[in-house]
């Protein structure tokens, strides 16, 4: 067998190849697919069998892991045996009995590295030379580049060949040749297969119909709505799915079926070979087990969100003019009890590849207009919103919405979240710059009760924030304002315009006439349970808690007030004290060093002196100012202490 250095080239291309064409006759007709929102499809063929015998499926490599996780075989009059399929560790098992790798067969001085000792012959150059191979070393060429060269042992000892671009390798022993072309073959057929054959035996009798069913990946199939309003109170609603044929066939008058909903998706390895790692032990050491520590049962799921109601004015008061079509025929619903189905009318053709939209919902729900505002937001302008109740019987899945004035036509787009059946909704679709909304937030703090034992003050302290929006209205139409204001966890809430609540915010709605100004309260509270040593309480503190005291311990803490000034002003004159004499030390210690600077006997010396005599005579001042000062702060310190001994 001949190896050039044109190997690892061809054999990398080889990775191009396109996949095999799926041979959809011997698949069986695909009958129904269904569409999940968990980006999976679940397909159903029906082939025709006979007795006993194989059902044979062409499928995309990629689907293998899924078919067999979820394949199911329908057969009224029969049973299945088995199914089997090509393994996908052929390559895998070819490299893993040879002496080398996979990686190795694709560069040649690898490959002749890994053959130490194999006898070959090799030309290069215009030179031969044959012999047993020692291995292959890099060396920097002449001319800067890295060239391998081939070491051989042959009947004349060692030599040497520099591999070039004209390099041939004949391997002499007949095995090893053998085990090198087995290996390019099987390494070719597996860069080429794009497919896999899935064979199922079937034992039964006579000539029936039998269905596959599996479920492989497949684009999540997606929604979007046309909303068109109307004068009383209602809006037209239209909602269409968008979905791709990724299965890698044609789509032929298929059925066609969409879930909606949240399913949970899993995929696991199981077409690939798994080998379990073993550790290896002493033959007389035994190990104790390991296991997974448990984590516990699962929680339980949350309660829904209240459900939201609103009122207000109709959207639009003139006369239809945004007349959409209506639809051929809508899909068939049915409402489970986690998703919704939507069945799609008629039969399908659509290409590998291609995309399709098809409306599958059209029908009126309730709607109104107001204008939502939220402080966090960072405008003055509310947002124009739609109320939609869901009045269809069936849960709608999320989606992209765009809303059309019947009038003026094109009004904006919004998001539409899931939306269960018999709950409301907000489409907020564009900025109503005709109105204006500013708030005006007023915090407060007040002591309601003071009680002290051994030392320890509590108060009961309650808290109040008073917001007031003023709502500027539309000089050409009134407004339903809805103000969303934050809901403070722990805090009461009052307002006299409160609607509704979500788990976030607290909803408030005012109707506001054209061209007026209208005002909306909120008040947010809590009362909270304060705790404080006397020891360390501020004065103005302690007379604000006065207040709120009873006559014994208000006399007490305002007479603890006073100590506490009085015992502050203590501190203070000590500390400055203190900071003097800090001050002249630090004087003192340059004034040394001019002293040792200057020359013995000089003036400039007994300067030096007299400051440093000016200097010790101020330390001892206020070294004394200083005695008297601790003496009168300690006696402060002892009358607070006195005092709050006596509450």
């Amino acid at each position: 067998m001949k190896i050039s250095t044109l190997f690892a080239r061809a054999f990398l291309v080889s990775a191009a190849v396109p996949a095999v064409a799926l041979a959809q006759d011997s698949n069986g007709r695909i009958k129904t697919i269904t569409l999940s929102s968990g980006g999976l499809a679940e397909i159903s063929r029906q082939v025709q069998v006979r007795d006993d015998g194989r059902i044979t499926v062409d499928v995309p490599t990629d689907q293998v892991n899924d078919i067999l996780k979820s394949l199911v075989v329908r057969d009224g009059a029969g049973a299945i045996k088995n199914m089997s399929l090509a393994g996908a560790g052929g390559i895998s098992e070819t490299f893993r009995k040879l002496p080398f790798s996979r990686e190795d067969f694709a560069s040649l001085p690898r490959l002749l590295s890994s053959l130490q000792g194999a006898e070959v012959e090799a030309s290069s150059s215009g030179k031969t030379l044959s012999g047993r191979v020692l291995g292959v070393q890099e060396r920097a060429a002449e001319n800067g580049e890295v060239e391998h060269v081939l070491s051989l042992l042959g009947v004349d000892g060692i030599s040497t060949l520099v591999l070039g671009g004209d390099t041939n390798i004949r391997f002499l022993d007949e095995t090893i040749d053998r085990k090198l072309k087995d290996a390019a073959a099987k390494a070719g057929r597996s860069m080429a297969e794009g497919s896999r054959s899935i064979s199922v035996a079937i034992d039964g009798q006579g000539e029936r119909n039998v269905s596959l069913t599996y479920v492989v990946p497949a684009p999540v199939w997606k929604t979007s709505y046309r909303l068109v309003t109307s004068a009383d109170g209602t809006a037209r609603l239209q909602a269409w799915a968008i979905l791709e044929n990724a299965t890698g066939e044609d789509w032929d008058d298929v059925k066609i079926t969409l879930t909606s909903g949240n399913p949970s998706t899993l995929r696991q390895e199981l077409y690939e070979p798994l080998w379990r790692q073993r550790e290896e032990i002493n033959v007389a050491v035994t190990q104790q087990p390991k296991f997974r520590a448990d984590s516990g049962a699962m929680a339980a799921r949350a309660a829904p969100a209240p459900q939201q109601s609103f009122g207000g004015r109709a959207l639009l008061e003139a006369a239809p003019e945004f007349d959409m079509a209506g639809i051929a025929e809508a899909a068939a619903v049915t409402e489970g009890d986690i998703a919704s189905t939507f069945e799609l009318p008629g039969l399908h053709d659509l290409a590998d590849g291609e995309t399709i939209s098809i409306p599958i919902l059209d029908t009126k729900v309730p709607a109104v207009q107001l204008s939502t505002y939220r402080m966090e937001d960072g405008t003055e302008h509310p947002v124009a919103a739609i109320e939609l109740k869901n009045e269809t019987g069936v849960s709608l899945p999320g989606g992209i919405l765009t809303v059309y004035d019947e009038r003026q036509g094109y009004a904006g787009d919004s998001a539409l979240t899931a939306f269960p059946s018999g709950e409301s909704r907000f489409a907020r679709f564009a900025t109503d710059s005709k109105v204006r909304i500013q708030y005006d937030m007023q915090p407060s703090r007040s002591v309601v009760e003071v009680k002290v034992a051994d030392g320890v003050l509590s108060a009961t302290v309650k808290q109040v924030e008073k917001t007031a929006y003023r709502i500027a209205g539309a000089s050409d139409a009134s407004r339903t304002i809805l103000i969303e204001h934050f809901r403070r966890p722990g805090w009461t809430f009052t307002s006299d315009k409160l609607d509704t609540e979500t788990q976030s915010h607290y909803r408030l709605k005012a109707q506001v006439p054209a061209g007026e100004t209208v005002t909306v309260e909120a008040t947010q509270e809590r009362v909270n349970a304060e705790r404080y040593a006397l020891i360390d309480a501020n004065p103005e503190l302690l007379i604000d808690w006065a207040s709120s005291a009873s006559p014994d311990t208000r006399k007490k803490l305002e007479e603890l007030a006073d100590a506490r000034r009085e015992q502050e002003e203590a501190r203070r004159e000590l500390d400055r004290i203190t900071s003097a004499i800090e001050e002249i030390t630090e004087e003192q210690a340059r004034i040394r060093e001019n002293i040792g600077a200057v020359p013995d006997g000089s003036d400039l010396q007994k300067r030096y002196l007299r400051m440093m005599q000016q200097s010790e005579d101020q330390v001892a001042d206020l070294r004394a100012s200083r005695r008297r000062a601790q003496e009168k702060a300690d006696i402060k310190d002892e009358d607070v202490r006195g005092i709050i001994r006596t509450f």
